[in-house]
């Protein structure tokens, strides 16, 4: 029969830690791994953020400048309705043409 190998606390101990160490060294190395990639894909968000940023700012202008055209379309339009119902009420106190043609007819008779 085989013959079962005993080992000392200590042997056991040398024995955890350089497994553990193989384990720890492998960790770190796939976390470094992992790092590396996670930063990458930080710094490329980071860089899309700051474009959209821009794009932002530039569509907030486009906006604002559309803004007063709107408000200014929008005197100018009170400013023909005006006008247009003053007109009205002109040509209501004036005569028609048929209107107008008998008044020229009275007068030359």
């Amino acid at each position: 029969m085989e013959e079962v190998k005993t080992y000392s606390k200590d042997e056991i101990l040398v024995y955890i830690d350089t497994i553990t160490d193989r384990n720890r060294k492998e960790i770190e190395h796939h976390i470094g791994i992992l790092n590396e990639a996670h930063g990458e894909t930080l710094k490329q968000i980071k860089e899309i953020n700051e474009i959209n940023a821009i794009r932002f700012d530039s569509i907030d202008k486009r906006f604002e400048r559309i803004e007063q055209k709107l408000d200014s379309h929008t005197e100018m339009i009170g400013t023909l309705m005006v006008d247009v119902t003053e007109i009205k009420e002109t040509l209501k106190h004036k005569l028609d043409r048929s209107e107008f043609l008998a008044f020229k007819q009275q007068l030359a008779s």
